[in-house]
């Protein structure tokens, strides 16, 4: 049990300091070097122990080992996609725009950087700068219409193909999962 927590938790470090730190900073590498040297720890004591705390039997299927690689990659690609979409839509301007010079992102004008026992009137999302653009009650500036064109062929030739990839992607899973167990005796 503490060898599945050390390496989902060095692991997890790792990934996450590392766009911080940088993906070549010691403490990153170490963490995936810890977590390596872990992995094969890790599935050493799942097949020799008496109660395994990862059951390995079941991959002695072919079917289920199978399955089980399919549905890997198969994540792996679908969350390459998302995040594919999501740095395309940074890149349009449509989400985000943290890393544009003079612009803050919608979370930063939201206030969400500031910490919760510091209330918030609601005057400080109105920007130093006035504009005549409309804004709602709370400060926050309400779309114009030239962002709903300059949306619009996004929204009739991106969005369909994204959406029908996500509603494959929600059918396949689970006939993947199923698949992968239908082999497998009952208990």
């Amino acid at each position: 049990m503490v060898l599945v927590a050390a390496v989902s938790a060095v692991l997890s470090y790792a990934i996450i300091e590392g766009p911080t730190r940088g993906w070549s900073s010691r403490v990153v590498l170490a963490a995936f070097m810890v977590a390596a040297v872990l992995t094969p720890l890790l599935l050493w004591r799942s097949a020799t122990a008496a109660r395994p705390v990862i059951d390995l039997s079941p991959f002695r299927d072919r079917q289920f080992s199978l399955m089980n690689l399919a549905i890997l990659l198969f994540t792996v690609s679908f969350y390459g996609t998302l995040l594919s979409n999501v740095i395309f839509l940074q890149q349009l301007g449509i989400l985000g725009a943290a890393d544009r010079p003079g612009r803050r992102s919608r979370s930063a004008a939201r206030g969400a950087h500031r910490p919760l026992d510091q209330p918030s009137g609601g005057a400080d999302r109105i920007p130093a700068r006035s504009s005549p653009r409309r804004r709602d009650l709370d400060g926050r500036i309400r779309p114009s219409r030239g962002r709903s064109r300059r949306l619009a062929p996004l929204a009739a030739h991106w969005l369909p193909p994204v959406l029908l990839t996500g509603a494959g992607i929600g059918l396949t899973l689970p006939v993947q999962a199923g698949a992968a167990v239908a082999s497998l005796p009952d208990h």
